[in-house]
């Protein structure tokens, strides 16, 4: 995920009608649990699907959406989160001395 990321930070390009319709499938995206992204402005969406949020606001990523966009949620809402406006969060790193037996 961070790849996807990390390939398409800066461009923006709002997804069609039909991208922004069909709930994204991608057999190459690891199935692990999904990563979260923090934002990094606020965001009133503007759009049908899209997702408004609060600098600050820790999303969780669902997938891709095609362009330069990810399909994120946060609490019950879902919808379509610029690339631009997201980074992601650091991975919880285990604390020195302890024990993951």
């Amino acid at each position: 995920m961070f790849q996807l990321v990390a390939q398409t930070v800066g461009a923006r390009r709002e997804p069609g009608p039909k991208e922004s319709l069909q709930e994204p499938h991608s057999p190459a995206l690891p199935s692990k649990p999904p990563c979260e992204v923090k934002a990094l402005c606020h965001h009133l969406a503007t759009g049908p699907g899209q997702l408004s949020f609060h600098k600050g606001d820790i999303l969780r990523v669902l997938g891709p959406a095609g362009g330069d966009w990810l399909r994120c949620s946060r609490g019950p809402d879902t919808g379509l989160v610029p690339l631009a406006y997201v980074t992601l969060t650091p991975a919880p790193s285990p604390t020195p001395g302890s024990s993951q037996n």
